[in-house]
Parts: C-alpha cells; structure tokens; sequence
C-alpha cells in the first residue's frame, strides 16, 4: 500500500509534466484519475490542488520552465559559436591553403629562375654560377613578400611591374 508521501510525490511528478508546447501535461482532476488508476486511492482534484498550493508546485513549475527556457538559449548561442567556429576554420583552412599555394608557385618560380640563370651562366662559360643563384634568391624573397601580385603574375592576371622585381626576373615571369 503506497504511502501518503509516495502519492504526493507522484501528484507532483505528473504535475510538474510538460506537454510537448511546454504546458502542463495533467489537469488537477487529470492527476486524481491517476492516482485512482495506480494507487486505487481516491484524491480529489481540490486535494491535489491543496497540495500544489502548500509544496509551491506552481513556482517549482516556473522555476524549471525559465531553466529550460535558459539552457534552450545557452544551446543557440553553443549553436551559433559553433557556427562561427565553422566559419572561422572555413577561413582559415582557405588561408592555409592559399599560403601552401603561393609557396607552390614561388618554389616553381625559383626553380625556373635559377634554371634560366644557370643555362646562362653555362653559355657564357662560366663554372660556378653562385653570384646568380644568390641574386636570385634575394629576388626571390622580395617576391615573395609581395605574394598576392606574384600569384596574379603567375595566373596571367597582372602584368609583372614591379620597381624592386629585377628586370631579368620579370622577363622571366613574362615567358611563363
């Protein structure tokens, strides 16, 4: 046989019960049918609301809405910083893979200056064509400081006018 707490407890338990749009799942006469149906006890609804009255169930009921409601909004803004967390990485990950691409593209560049300077060192006659490469390496380094207008070199899209780009690189960058 169930205790006078137990009843209660359950009372508010199915009290306490939201339906789906947040309201109250059982009417007062709604938990005495049901305490009728477990318990085989008969409460009457204006018990129930008795005991509602005296456990300030109604201000518990609130209490849990306006949390629910709380952790409702933590859970959008959670949403919306992952969100921004995504496009952050988004634009990262293009940034990454734009550096990866001009370091590509200077590395090719490099690779075909210090070729063009090497066949020229060898049809002048010259053995160690060192001063060239050490050159080309400092050209080199200008442009890849200004890596954005190489790129544009590189894809045809700019013509290469560069002041501190040798004019021996830029004919270079021109053949393609």
């Amino acid at each position: 046989m169930a205790t006078k707490d137990t009843i209660i407890e359950y009372a508010q338990t199915l009290f306490l019960t939201l339906d789906d749009k947040g309201g109250k799942a059982f009417s007062l006469r709604d938990i005495s049918t049901e305490i009728k149906r477990k318990y085989h006890k008969s409460i009457d609804f204006s018990t129930v609301a008795n005991w509602a009255k005296k456990g300030g169930w109604e201000a518990l009921l609130q209490a849990a809405k306006n949390q629910g409601a709380q952790k409702e909004i933590q859970q959008l803004a959670l949403l919306k910083n992952a969100s921004r967390q995504e496009e952050i990485l988004d634009i990262v990950s293009s940034d990454i893979a734009s550096r990866r691409a001009v370091h590509s593209k200077v590395g090719a560049l490099a690779l075909r200056i210090i070729t063009h300077n090497l066949e020229v060192a060898v049809k002048k006659g010259e053995e160690t064509p060192d001063e060239y490469i050490s050159v080309d390496m400092k050209a080199l380094q200008t442009i890849a400081r200004q890596s954005e207008d190489v790129i544009q070199i590189l894809d045809g899209k700019k013509e290469p006018v560069a002041s501190d780009i040798p004019s021996h690189i830029r004919d270079i960058l021109r053949e393609g």
